[in-house]
């Protein structure tokens, strides 16, 4: 995968850009003041779609992450006097913005000074604690925001009170060094840091704290992952949601090597001084980015980034194991294949209940790159991907997946494979173009799902768990037009890649529909049967919010029970036009990526280990 690992995380993300309980509201005409532990706090209320809907915008979590505080873990924000005001969104954290921003994100700002996080609490007659929904937006770990999410009309559909978070990006929340100087994933930190708080004081807004869902989608969806098997998390919540979570058991969560980044990003900034010529001081170089200024980081950020993916590098800015908040053999725990269990400590996932899954087309985000490259390669994208373009793009695909597996020498295997598994040799460009975006949806989101779920079902017998539910979705149903990220950013795909859900189509369902994006809603051709997936969508993840499942709460018109997925009956629930309960998703590719090439992978290493015995 090398050259398009990264490319994916990028492209991504700049795609993608998503106790007192109401005693203590005191209401007057439009403003609400909300009294939490930490002080005051001003919202106001709003309308959204004729339906009033209270919110409260910025509250700051933590401390700003600045001066001596970057590269840090969060510090928890202090208490404060008078009233804080929060009627107004504020920055994102510093990323490269994406096109068309200002057409869907009421405030385009950046700043370092970003860790806020935005409560939306339903007007309704029922006094009684609400259940919590926190979202974690996704972007690649490099881009994204609180301010854009499903939040405001799921709280409303629900009668759920939801969160959505701000947590640093790029360098600022990923940089690390692998020791003590950086110890990386600060952006999960962050989001741990805001879960904290909506633990400690949501009941001021009327949230039961004993009830709380954490879900995301994307990298936000990985961050979710991150967070259920963290000894960190006990306590903080009681269910979860993973939307297209990237892969974990073939490493591409992970950053493989962020040290070569973050020198990579010394050099371009003039840290390698006198005293520390070949940066191999991680304390000189890490006070050096300190006192770097946040645009000229970010875009030294961008430009390493850029010369690993043109050298075909695999390195990227992302989480790593430091056996803190990521724990280490977590590619293991997610393999169905080694099946090696987290510790006790580590692994709280078996004791919480959990919904996953993926749309059918996630791929199509991959083929932005020869979108974007037809001109120079000489090719209509119209037209499919002929030969010689397919052959630039298996060959760092088999050679970045040799690299996650750490065994290099297993590349050109791995792409014959790939070549005889999906038929990427036949005379027909249209299909072999749809199996290349079939290729990278499995290899790269697919794969977790049956993962994630096996995974859960033995934590749950390890913790002695069974009550807690396992429930998985797939998304197919063509979205109207465009995908929902292309339709955002104005990028067209081919109509040949639009035959399901791509990439982040699962979010636009759950967000209520065009709404969530501003002044392009009326770009997207909505009908009834659009509503109604959204209406189902929502329902489902309200009602598992308050009980666990997704069945129990607001009746459904359809009728479709969703079932439970268990190791033998591996059922999920298929979204579409009509909805049905269909088993084994994908069983042969996955079959293929979760059994027959880690066990390919086993015996070559063995091979190779007694070769050099010989030797």
């Amino acid at each position: 995968m090398a050259f398009f690992r990264i490319f994916c995380a990028d492209t991504m993300a700049r795609l993608f850009l998503i106790h007192a309980a109401f005693s203590s509201l005191l209401i007057t005409a439009e403003e609400i003041t909300v009294q939490t532990r930490l002080g005051d706090i001003r919202g106001k209320t709003e309308t959204v779609d004729g339906t009033p809907l209270k919110t409260f915008l910025t509250i700051p979590y933590a401390e700003p992450p600045v001066g001596d505080l970057r590269f840090r873990r969060p510090v928890p924000k202090a208490a404060w006097d008078g009233v804080m005001d929060a009627t107004k969104y504020g920055p994102s954290c510093h990323q490269v913005p994406v096109p068309r921003a200002a057409e869907f994100l009421p405030n385009i700002d950046f700043s370092e000074d970003c860790l806020h996080l935005h409560v939306y609490v339903p007007v309704t007659d029922d006094r009684g604690p609400k259940a919590v929904m926190v979202f974690i937006h996704g972007g690649g770990y490099r881009n994204g925001q609180g301010m854009f999410s499903p939040c405001e009309r799921l709280s409303i559909h629900g009668d759920v009170i939801c969160v959505t978070i701000n947590y640093r990006l790029d360098i600022f929340g990923f940089i690390s060094t692998l020791d003590n100087h950086a110890s990386g994933n600060y952006g999960l930190w962050d989001q741990h840091a805001a879960l904290k708080w909506v633990k400690d004081n949501i009941d001021a807004f009327g949230g039961d704290p004993n009830a709380i869902t954490v879900f995301g989608i994307s990298a936000g969806g990985s961050s979710v992952a991150h967070h259920a098997v963290t000894r960190h998390s006990k306590g903080l919540f009681k269910r979860a949601i993973i939307q297209s979570s990237v892969t974990f058991s073939n490493g591409y969560d992970l950053a493989l090597d962020p040290l070569k980044i973050v020198r990579d990003v010394g050099r371009l900034l003039g840290c390698n001084t006198r005293d520390n010529t070949d940066l191999t001081d991680n304390g000189k170089l890490v006070e050096c980015l300190r006192g770097v200024a946040a645009e000229d980081l970010l875009n030294a950020s961008n430009t390493a980034t850029e010369m690993s993916t043109r050298e075909g590098g695999v390195e990227r800015i992302g989480p790593v194991e430091d056996g803190m908040i990521v724990p280490h053999g977590i590619k293991e725990h997610f393999s169905s294949f080694i099946e090696k269990p987290l510790s006790a400590a580590d692994n709280i996932l078996g004791t919480i209940d959990l919904i996953v899954g993926s749309t059918s087309d996630e791929g199509n985000v991959f083929l932005y790159l020869p979108l974007f490259t037809q001109q120079v390669l000489g090719f209509d994208m119209a037209l499919g991907i002929p030969k010689h373009v397919m052959d630039t793009l298996l060959k760092p695909i088999a050679v970045g997946l040799s690299r996650q597996y750490q065994l290099p020498e297993f590349a050109r295997d791995l792409e014959s494979l790939i070549r005889e598994k999906y038929n990427l040799d036949s005379d027909d460009i249209i299909a072999n173009s749809r199996a290349l975006r079939d290729l990278y949806s499995h290899i790269t989101f697919n794969q977790q799902v049956p993962e994630t779920a096996l995974a859960h079902i033995k934590a749950k017998a390890n913790a002695g768990q069974n009550s807690a539910g396992t429930y998985v979705y797939h998304l197919t149903r063509k979205f109207p037009g465009q995908t929902f990220l292309g339709a955002l950013v104005g990028i067209p795909l081919p109509e040949w890649a639009l035959e399901g859900a791509s990439h982040g189509d699962d979010a636009f369902y759950v967000s209520g529909g065009p709404g969530v994006m501003g002044k392009l809603a009326g770009e997207i051709a909505w009908n009834e049967e659009d509503q109604k997936i959204t209406n189902t969508m929502m329902t489902h993840w309200t009602n598992f919010a308050k009980t666990g499942n997704p069945n129990q709460g607001r009746s459904l018109q359809d009728g479709v029970k969703w079932e439970e997925y268990t190791s033998e009956s591996k059922a999920y629930l298929n979204y579409d036009d009509i909805l049905t309960m269909k088993s084994n998703l994908l069983s042969e590719y996955m079959e293929f990526w979760t059994r027959t090439i880690p066990k390919l992978v086993e015996e070559k290493r063995k091979e190779l280990k007694m070769q050099k015995t010989e030797l």
